[in-house]
């Protein structure tokens, strides 16, 4: 007999715009900085068309309340500038909330806001600077804080989490998110995000070397807040029912030397860290995007990666996707299913999300951790 199920849809990489369909490149056929492209920092946007389907498609499974969780593993918009963020915000925040009317620019996600779950990306951490403050191989700063600035209240808020540990400054942020059994009596789903982003440039590896500004796509395993977010989850894991646990990252702890040459830019410093301490807690998945591809890694004996691609980002890996994961647990085992929603087109109603039941869905299974709580 099933003691509780749970249904969460992950999206990552929405890389939402002030303006859309924007496929663009810092350096021009000569080599030079192509300024304007450099000032608004557009590299790669959002797609229109791609952003409308899913927000219908969003719309529609919290209408038919068949999603407990909506996730978004980072990089919300395509830079940390205000008008970037605030297109972001229009998507995930209901326009009553902030007290304006939908923009016809930019379609609400129809979340309801104890259904969603959002975290920054290096997307939305990272600012141009000047370029004569820095050399073009350092001249974007990625430890940038409008991101809270714009989503105050909403990304941290009192109402939903569970709990919040902040470490130094204000984006090395610990958030969990529970999601309660609807029968009252068992485990709960705590899903649990650390940013990783980095909160300075001297942080970085490798700076100049491969491609300019490969840096900024880097995250940090910072030792600190993997120790308190070691600390949120086994006070999880001591409450009175043994609870499923999962961790979000926005950066997929994979070692350099998993990761394809040109991903290598993109690597979490310090995965090795995450990694010891999820096997070591029982953690059975990590959640991530970042890669803009679907990838899955086991390792240790616990735990697995589930990486999952850009959703509405325009980029040249396709096809887009979003994935819905089914959590099971009986007899103190939990068993997690990922199904593969494509972008694609449906004759007589236009392009839109699809379960693609082609690609055979992932599954990991993997023993609840409880800690007797103390007397």
């Amino acid at each position: 007999m099933d003691i509780a199920s749970f249904r969460i849809i992950h999206i990552s990489d929405l890389h939402i715009a002030s303006k859309a369909n924007i496929v663009s490149r810092f350096f021009g056929s000569n080599g030079d900085p192509d300024v304007k492209a450099y000032k608004d920092f557009l590299q790669t946007s959002h797609d229109k068309d791609a952003t409308e389907s899913l927000a219908g498609f969003l719309t529609l499974q919290c209408r038919n309340e068949s999603v407990d969780l909506v996730l978004v593993s980072g990089d919300v918009a395509a830079a940390g500038l205000h008008q970037h963020l605030e297109m972001a915000q229009s998507f995930l925040i209901d326009p009553d909330e902030l007290g304006r009317e939908e923009r016809s620019d930019m379609p609400y996600c129809g979340v309801p806001k104890d259904h969603l779950m959002f975290m920054p990306g290096n997307h939305d951490r990272f600012q141009p600077q000047h370029f004569t403050t820095r050399t073009m191989a350092e001249a974007i700063e990625p430890d940038g804080i409008l991101f809270d600035d714009v989503f105050a209240g909403q990304w941290i808020s009192p109402d939903d989490q569970v709990g919040q540990i902040i470490v130094g400054r204000s984006h090395r942020n610990i958030v969990a998110k529970k999601i309660t059994n609807k029968s009252g009596i068992g485990p709960d789903l705590y899903v649990i995000s650390a940013d990783f982003c980095l909160t300075s440039i001297d942080e970085a590896e490798g700076i100049g070397e491969r491609l300019p500004f490969a840096y900024a796509g880097q995250g940090l395993a910072h030792k600190e807040v993997i120790a308190d977010l070691v600390k949120l989850t086994k006070e999880i894991q001591s409450k009175e029912y043994p609870n499923i646990v999962i961790w979000v990252s926005h950066f997929p702890p994979f070692l350099e030397k998993e990761l394809d040459a040109d991903k290598r830019n993109l690597r979490l410093i310090g995965a090795k860290y995450l990694r010891e301490a999820a096997e070591k807690n029982g953690i059975g998945i990590i959640l991530s995007g970042h890669l803009h591809a679907d990838k899955t890694l086991s390792f240790g004996v616990t735990t697995q990666i589930w990486c999952t691609g850009a959703t509405t980002c325009m980029d040249f890996i396709l096809p887009r996707a979003l994935h819905g994961i089914e959590f099971t647990v009986r007899e103190g085992m939990v068993e997690a299913k990922r199904y593969t929603y494509e972008y694609k087109r449906i004759p007589g109603e236009g392009r839109t999300f699809v379960r693609c039941d082609a690609i055979e869905p992932d599954s990991h299974t993997w023993e609840l951790v409880h800690h007797k709580p103390s007397v």
